[in-house]
């Protein structure tokens, strides 16, 4: 039974021109998330889960989240302190499940895995167009210790004058993986079920058969 973390490949970005409250952007948002995505085995991969940061434009996201449940859209809250990625159990708001993500535990294992330099369990792949800011988005907090009552406590603050962008989806996407591993998805059984997809997709080998001269005479 393999139990090392899994490799991480950054795919595409999406941004939809004006803001949460019209709603063009979440019909953009269906579009995308019914999409097909390529890989390099040679098939394609539907989206498996997405949590929505519900901190902005609540009533939309609690809107657009309820219907889509069964498409896993999950709408979600992040609190910092030592909450797991994924809760046990959701709260209900309006009549829509919310997911408080533990996003220092999220960013803990993201920046522990940037570490990593060389390919093995949990290197970060990046796409060559990634510009520095990108990398710089990644990066833009720092882990703080301060003392409560004598006690410490860590937390992680934003650098002044950086944007996050960058973490934030990375820290969503992670937390979206944990509540598909929640729902016991098996990341080995899903990558053997890809090698065996892929494998039926791949023409057999045809061995070629040459006859020397003498054959033919």
């Amino acid at each position: 039974m393999r139990a090392d973390p899994p490799l991480s490949f950054t795919g595409a970005r999406w941004w939809a021109p004006g803001g949460p409250s019209a709603p063009g952007v979440w019909q953009s948002l269906d579009g995308l998330l019914a999409q097909l995505w390529p890989h390099e085995r040679g098939v394609t991969l539907p989206v498996s889960a997405c949590c929505i940061d519900s901190g902005f434009y609540t009533q939309q996201v609690y809107e657009f989240a309820r219907v889509r449940f069964h498409q896993r859209v999950f709408a979600i809250k992040g609190k910092s302190g030592p909450p797991p990625v994924w809760p046990k159990r959701p709260s209900r708001k309006n009549g829509t499940m919310l997911y408080t993500v533990g996003v220092d535990s999220a960013k803990s294992t993201v920046h522990g895995r940037l570490k990593i330099v060389e390919p093995s369990p949990g290197f970060c792949h990046f796409p060559a167009d990634r510009t520095q800011e990108h990398f710089e988005q990644l990066l833009s907090e720092i882990l703080v210790t301060t003392y409560s009552r004598g006690a410490p406590v860590r937390e992680w603050r934003r650098k002044k004058g950086t944007r996050g962008e960058a973490l934030d989806r990375r820290v969503y996407a992670f937390a979206a993986l944990q509540a598909l591993i929640s729902m016991a998805l098996s990341l080995d059984r899903e990558a053997d079920r890809l090698d065996a997809w892929a494998a039926r997709l791949t023409p057999p080998v045809v061995p070629r058969v040459a006859c020397s001269q003498w054959m033919q005479e």
